[in-house]
């Protein structure tokens, strides 16, 4: 690797002002919310920070600074909002992070799709199909974060309550560049896709996309709530709500611990659960009647809230626990256990709490979500995972920024894919298990 002449190159390719080697800013783009894990929080705090922040105006920008990464053997670390929470965009080697907001160009508007380039944040996307009157099938929690940071490192969000995720027929096509001595954009579609959807980067740079639209709602947000041992009544509520004429886009719910460590809000009452659907405003009676039938409580309707709703969804939901109760640790279940054996589940580890999702996996209805806990130490956590499988729970181990730990895509497929678009080993280096980096590329 030799960094200085990379960057020298860089800059007379590109310009002074495409290479950013200010400290502050290299900083800031060597790091995600890989703190929200006080796992990975002392495993990558002390990752050495890229020496540059490359930032592309355009595909023949980047094809230049992959160019010249290839030549001087410079690792590179592809960064769109760095949202993640795995340390996806931590450059672990060090190197170049390619910073790709800039390339933020919507290509085309169809009534199906949209396609547009990498750096484009969702509310771009979702802004530009409002004349059609339409919008993305579905768009992650964090509503700045870019399509290809969403693609590349993302799974669900928003839309996943009946669309399931990004590998569930919302990605139609992607524009790659590899890293190789001279790069040039070929397009992949269909299955083809699966190999660098939540990849991490690892097998090519995702440098457009197109990817489905749906007609767009008369979204409103609704709160209810329900007595603190009727979790079996928010959960037949909640899942009674996929059976409207039109699915919710958000289907939320937290148990009464976990509603202590959101911000207060007279529509989420103290030691009640709280569903939080946001509804398409002709189902709103439908769900009002939906949860008295049920015993539940109708809170309140509020249109104006549809961002809280996002904020308190997902891995939003551990970001502001966290911000409450900065000791907690969280991880990623799936199955409808969590509904079936809660008290099983939050006796697993202390001061736990549950968060719940609905999603669509596999064509069929399911709850996902998180468990939030004290953090112990790393043996309590991998001990907990253990059990939480034993109960038939599906768990993602968020305390890895390694691939394979419980999605897509398969980690055969990305090594036989980085094989080939990346034949240095240079894209977002340390994202595959060890074992399988020694066994498919050569020591340097």
């Amino acid at each position: 690797m030799d960094l200085p002449s990379a960057i020298n190159a860089l800059k007379a390719s590109l310009g002074d002002e495409a290479v950013d080697c200010d400290a502050r800013s290299c900083q800031i783009a060597s790091r995600d919310y890989f703190w929200l894990s006080p796992i990975l929080s002392q495993q990558l705090r002390d990752c050495p920070l890229a020496s540059a922040v490359v930032k592309p105006q355009n595909l023949l920008d980047l094809a230049k600074a992959l160019s010249i990464a290839y030549q001087y053997e410079v690792p590179i670390t592809p960064r769109g909002k760095g949202t993640g929470n795995y340390g996806q965009a931590v450059p672990v080697d060090g190197g170049i992070v390619f910073d790709l907001t800039a390339m933020n160009q919507v290509i085309e508007v169809e009534s199906d799709w949209i396609t547009a380039e990498t750096g484009c944040n969702f509310l771009q996307l979702e802004a530009a199909t409002e004349s059609l009157d339409r919008e993305l099938q579905i768009i992650p929690s964090t509503t700045k974060s870019t399509l290809g940071g969403f693609i590349g490192g993302g799974a669900g969000g928003a839309g996943s309550v009946q669309y399931g995720f990004i590998w569930n027929d919302f990605v139609d096509s992607l524009e790659i560049l590899p890293c190789v001595e001279n790069p040039e954009p070929f397009w992949v579609s269909g299955e083809e896709c699966l190999n660098y959807l939540h990849a991490f980067g690892t097998t090519g740079i995702i440098t457009k996309a197109k990817v489905r639209l749906r007609p767009r709602r008369n979204w409103t947000a609704l709160y209810f709530s329900f007595g603190a041992d009727q979790i079996s009544k928010a959960a037949a509520a909640a899942k009674a709500f996929t059976k409207l004429p039109i699915v919710p886009r958000l289907n939320t719910f937290d148990l009464p611990e976990a509603v202590a460590l959101l911000p207060k809000n007279a529509a989420m009452p103290a030691g009640r659960i709280s569903l939080r659907p946001m509804v398409d405003k002709s189902t709103v009676d439908n769900c009002i009647q939906i949860v008295e039938q049920l015993g539940g409580r109708f809170e309140a309707e509020k249109p104006e809230d549809l961002e809280n709703l996002h904020l308190l969804s997902y891995n939003h939901f551990t970001l502001r626990a966290k911000q409450k109760r900065p000791e907690i640790c969280h991880l990623q279940l799936a199955g409808d256990a969590m509904v079936e054996k809660t008290e099983a589940i939050l006796s697993l580890l202390p001061d736990s709490a549950l968060h719940l999702e609905c999603r669509l996996v596999d064509d069929k209805q399911s709850f996902g979500g998180l468990l939030v806990s004290r953090f112990v130490d790393r043996a309590t956590i991998a001990n907990a995972i253990e059990s939480l499988r034993s109960l038939g729970l599906q768990v993602v181990n968020v305390h890895s920024d390694k691939l394979g730990e419980g999605h897509l895509p398969k980690i055969e497929n990305v090594i036989r894919t980085k094989a080939v678009n990346d034949p240095k080993n240079l894209l977002n280096r340390g994202r595959l298990p060890s074992e399988t980096v020694v066994a498919t590329f050569p020591e340097e």
